[in-house]
């Protein structure tokens, strides 16, 4: 493995290949096609995670766990968008949730600015280990035993538990739930 300088610098590159010199083209065809220039940044974070921490991607294609370890990466984007962006958790069973808490880490991250649509693009990841965080342990479990969560359903019909990551020049490390906040340790 690489030393931690040539990581950051993969990592810089990375970032600048994969989402900023990709962001220029879509932004081009936004003024075409005045669609969306919102980039997809699920891939882009996974590649991202398996370069800082040296694990290999999993090759499911988002379907099942990300890393090769059983580690799952989340991802969330700001830049270019019209909602507020959320990390979403899909439960198809609510049993599920303890399987979920089982996995090695939990790596969230966060594409945004400081300033919406002024500067460069700031990328953040946090790391939790589900099995010792008993705070994220709480807020899960308490989603879970919700009486209705009607409102907490996907498109597809699965339960849906969504955190919030802090935005716009926001140096805080606090995500957010209808079931509690969570301070969630910065890994990068």
């Amino acid at each position: 493995m690489a030393d931690v300088e040539e990581i950051k610098r993969l990592a810089s590159d990375l970032i600048k290949e994969m989402f900023v010199e990709h962001r220029k083209v879509m932004l081009k065809w936004k003024d075409i096609t005045h669609q969306s220039p919102q980039l997809d940044s699920g891939y882009i974070s996974q590649h991202l995670i398996s370069l800082l921490t040296g694990k290999n991607g999993s090759g499911t294609r988002g379907k099942g766990l990300d890393l090769d370890d059983g580690s799952e990466v989340k991802s969330a984007c700001s830049i270019d968008g019209i909602d507020r962006p959320r990390w979403n958790h899909s439960f198809r069973k609510l049993d599920k949730i303890d399987t979920w808490l089982a996995s090695p880490n939990l790596y969230y991250v966060l594409f945004d600015q400081i300033k919406r649509n002024i500067s460069p693009v700031r990328v953040r990841i946090w790391m939790i280990t589900p099995g010792l965080d008993k705070a994220y342990q709480t807020v899960l479990r308490r989603w879970g035993d919700l009486p209705d969560r009607t409102w907490a359903k996907s498109t597809s019909g699965e339960n849906n538990f969504q955190l919030h990551p802090p935005l716009f020049g926001k140096a805080i490390n606090k995500a957010t739930n209808e079931c509690g906040d969570l301070d969630l340790p910065l890994m990068f």
